[in-house]
């Protein structure tokens, strides 16, 4: 905007203590904008869920498997199902972040999962106990709703 001299929002036309208001005034409109702008950033990364089936690649010491997990989020807490190999079972686990953790039993042991998500996408390593060790990926198939 172009202002003339006469103009009232002219800096020429107002006593110094009014410009410092004005002043203070636009900081603060720029600084609310940036906060509601983190606000909702922030929201959106928090309403990106893994909820829906996922479709993994699992390779351990004793071969690999293609297992489909279904998870439900609520905050950081997630449950759901494994479809795999070693048959089915309940999952639970935490995710803080980026970071996952799942586990379940399988043929008398805890299967435990570890990784980071990269939004439709995760990955990591695993541990069968005596069943072996091994790694991990998964992409989501849909998202559950």
């Amino acid at each position: 905007m172009n202002f003339s001299p006469s103009s009232p929002l002219s800096n020429k036309s107002l006593p110094m203590e009014n410009k410092i208001q004005l002043g203070l005034g636009i900081c603060l409109v720029c600084f609310a904008t940036l906060f509601v702008s983190l606000f909702t950033v922030s929201g959106i990364a928090q309403d990106d869920s893994v909820s829906g089936n996922w479709q993994m690649s699992v390779e351990l010491t004793i071969g690999s498997g293609e297992p489909t997990f279904v998870f439900e989020q609520e905050g950081e807490l997630i449950s759901g199902t494994y479809q795999g190999t070693f048959g089915s079972a309940e999952v639970v686990g935490r995710i803080d972040g980026d970071q996952i953790d799942f586990s379940f039993e399988v043929q008398g042991t805890t299967a435990t999962y570890t990784g980071t998500i990269n939004g439709a996408t995760m990955e990591g390593s695993c541990d069968y106990g005596d069943l072996g060790e091994g790694t991990w990926s998964g992409h989501k198939i849909d998202n559950g709703a």
